[in-house]
């Protein structure tokens, strides 16, 4: 009855999420009930999981409860259709809670991707929620979350030197060089003066010596880096990169 009010174009991405959360959701609080009611299903709970009396133990904190409530109720409400009433819930529980609490700006964040008409929010919420991704070491949800604002913002960018420069290093940890320098695209001119320049060089170069077998571009960073940062680490690691090739064993 909800889906012919919706466009389109929109219907199967917020088909596809509200099946995703509110399974997730239901599979957390089906796997919390079977412990409570271990004994009818006949299975044992873990040794040391149980009260005195037999009654198994709640080790969920408060936090933890009202957060399941709340990801229940907003995944309720994604599934009836009332989008706005899930985004005002989730905009909500991150506004009394703390700024470092990620259940609540990741449930916020999947609510603002599923509204287009959204999108400036969700990219000014991005720019604190990625560095929180990247402060736990969820690398690989933080470039996600910046790939999804890059799709709906060409020109979305961190303004944070250090944090482009962690993301790079995600990237080319992956094996994506691509994704690496454009990570790292302007990044001088974006950051003038700032001392993570020469990391930026150095791994753009690495980038595209080791990643795409380019040298030839690598060698105007290396002009550069000698010229700006002649002593340091960085310029010596790029010309070790860019040394010149060993000439071939002469045969007897």
């Amino acid at each position: 009855m909800v889906l012919p009010m919706f466009d389109g174009r929109i219907v199967l991405p917020i088909v596809n999420f509200a099946f995703i959360y509110f399974g997730w959701v239901m599979a957390s609080l089906l796997g919390y009930v079977m412990f409570q009611h271990h004994d009818a299903f006949g299975f044992d709970a873990v040794p040391g999981s149980e009260l005195p009396d037999g009654a198994p133990v709640d080790r969920r904190t408060p936090a933890q409860i009202a957060a399941q409530r709340t990801d229940a109720e907003v995944a309720q409400l994604i599934t009836d259709g009332d989008l706005a009433a899930a985004l005002g819930t989730a905009y909500e529980a991150q506004r009394t809670a703390d700024s470092n609490d990620l259940a609540a700006q990741r449930r916020y964040h999947r609510v603002l991707a599923l509204m287009p008409e959204k999108k400036d929010t969700m990219l000014d919420h991005a720019r604190r929620f990625i560095p929180l991704l990247m402060r736990r070491d969820l690398a690989s949800e933080a470039l996600k979350v910046f790939k999804a604002c890059k799709e709906r913002d060409k020109a979305f960018a961190l303004d944070d030197p250090a944090m482009v420069i962690a993301m790079a290093r995600a990237e080319w940890r992956n094996g994506d060089a691509h994704a690496t320098l454009a990570l790292l695209s302007g990044f001088d001119k974006r950051f003038r003066g700032n001392e993570a320049i020469p990391q930026a060089y150095e791994l753009a170069a690495r980038a595209l010596v080791q990643g795409l077998g380019r040298s030839d571009m690598a060698q105007p960073i290396l002009t550069t880096m000698e010229a700006r940062y002649p002593d340091s680490e960085q310029t010596q690691e790029v010309r070790w990169l860019l040394r010149p090739a060993a000439p071939p064993a002469q045969t007897a």
